[in-house]
């Protein structure tokens, strides 16, 4: 089986966020989305983001207007209460947003790509 995450790349990136993102951790979020080699496609391990508030959104939204062409931003083992916010906020219609990564193994390293077999 495909994972439709992969689409047609052998090779993605995924970065992976943590913790709680507020005001206080704006510019922290800003620059490691900045700096990770997305173009098209951003793929963000949410598993450990306990907490997302306006700024953290609005960085989010900012990642997704600088990828080129048809740009996806898909956000992989989202927490419930992370889900809930991207909902009451429309953004879940603007953000893709999957249980999990079906191969390889959940176990996905920070910033670490992730090599897709073509089945």
């Amino acid at each position: 089986m495909q994972d439709p995450l992969a689409a047609n790349d052998d090779l993605i990136f995924v970065l992976r966020l943590s913790g709680e993102y507020d005001l206080t951790r704006r510019e922290e979020l800003r620059l490691r989305l900045r700096e990770a080699p997305f173009t098209e496609r951003a793929t963000l391990d949410m598993r450990d983001v306990t907490f997302m508030d306006a700024t953290a959104l609005t960085e989010l939204i900012r990642l997704k207007e600088r990828l080129t062409g048809p740009a996806v931003v898909r956000m992989i083992q989202v927490q419930p209460n992370v889900r809930r916010l991207l909902r009451i906020t429309g953004l879940d219609k603007r953000f893709e947003i999957h249980d999990a990564l079906l191969s390889p193994a959940p176990e996905v390293i920070a910033t670490t790509p992730v090599r897709h077999q073509r089945g």
